[in-house]
C-alpha cells in the first residue's frame, strides 16, 4: 500500500509508512529502496494511543502481528516495539495537512484512532481507509458500536465498504451487520 500511495501522491506528496515489527520494517525499507521511492518514509513504530513500548504478538502470518494479546491468531511469541500517537508524530515532524490515513492494526483500531484524534479533527477533507474485522472487536472486549461511535465522534459522516470491484455506500446498520470476514471501510467527513 505504501508503494501504491507513493505513486498516487507523486513528488509533491509524502507517505509515512508505520511498521513496528522488525522483519516487516526491513522488507518495507527494502521495497522503498529498490523502487527508489523518495517520497516514502518508513517509520519503525506502532501507532497507538500512547507513546512508549508495548508487546507485539507475532503471528505465523506476517500480516497479522498485533498489540492485542487476546486475538485468536496463532502466536509465535512476542517482541517489544515502540509506540507513538500519530498526533505526536505529526507535531514533531511538522505534518499539518493529511489527505488519507490507511489503518491496518489488527484489533488496535480504537487505540490508534484515539492517538490520531487531533490529526483527524484538524483536517476537514481527510479520508480514512480502515481494515475492519468484526471478530477482532469481540476478541479484544470492544464492540463494533464503540468503533462506529468513535468514527462519528471524530467527524466522519459518510461510510463506504470497499469491495474488489465496487464501492458501496454504507449506513451504521450496514457496518454493524457485517459478519465474519475482513472488510476495508472508507470514512469521509
Amino acid at each position: 500500500f505504501s508503494l501504491e500511495a507513493s505513486e498516487l501522491v507523486e513528488k509533491s506528496g509524502r507517505v509515512y509508512a508505520f511498521e513496528p515489527e522488525t522483519d516487516n520494517y526491513k522488507l518495507l525499507c527494502k521495497n522503498v529502496a529498490v523502487n527508489v521511492y523518495s517520497n516514502v518514509t518508513p517509520v519503525n513504530l506502532a501507532v497507538s494511543n500512547k507513546a512508549g513500548t508495548s508487546r507485539i504478538f507475532l503471528s505465523q502470518d506476517s500480516g497479522r502481528h498485533t498489540l492485542q494479546k487476546s486475538l485468536r491468531f496463532a502466536h509465535r511469541g512476542h517482541a517489544i516495539v515502540r509506540t507513538i500517537r500519530l498526533d505526536d508524530f505529526c507535531r514533531k515532524n511538522g505534518v499539518k495537512k493529511i489527505d488519507v490515513i490507511k489503518v491496518d492494526v489488527e484489533g488496535g483500531e480504537l487505540d490508534a484512532l484515539d492517538g490520531m484524534r487531533n490529526s483527524i479533527k484538524g483536517n476537514n477533507n481527510i479520508k480514512l481507509i480502515i481494515e475492519y474485522v468484526p471478530g477482532n472487536f469481540l476478541s479484544t472486549g470492544k464492540s463494533q458500536s464503540e468503533f462506529f461511535d468513535k468514527l462519528t465522534s471524530l467527524g466522519f459522516r459518510k461510510f463506504y465498504v470497499l469491495g474488489k470491484y465496487k464501492i458501496e455506500s454504507a449506513e451504521r446498520s450496514d457496518i454493524l451487520n457485517l459478519e465474519k470476514g475482513t472488510y476495508n471501510l472508507l470514512a469521509e467527513k
